[in-house]
């Protein structure tokens, strides 16, 4: 029995969790993986980065879901510009998805 494969299983690291506004300004960070996942806020959008993973709002899971074939891992990036109050509301991360 490889007793270094067990190992490795148990000790599984997992990516830290990190909120889309706490990426650095401007910095494209490119997407490993995106996946819809079920949360207690409902369906959201999941991006494996190289180091975190983070969610992103629900405005953007309708889209994402038309265009899930669309998607090549490692293709794009993530670029948090920056936080925007919409309608007095809780402030709601702005950015953009870029070819790499």
């Amino acid at each position: 029995m490889d007793v270094s494969k067990l190992t490795e299983v148990s000790n599984f690291n997992s990516k830290p969790v990190i909120k889309l506004n706490t990426l650095t300004v401007n910095q494209p960070y490119v997407v490993k993986s995106l996946n819809i996942v079920k949360t207690k806020f409902g369906e959201v959008v999941k991006a494996e980065l190289e180091k975190n993973i983070v969610f992103l709002p629900q405005r953007v899971t309708e889209a994402f879901k038309k265009n899930v074939e669309k998607f090549e891992p490692g293709k794009y990036a993530i670029t948090f510009k920056t936080m925007k109050t919409i309608d007095g509301l809780n402030p709601t991360p702005i950015f953009d998805f870029v070819k790499v």
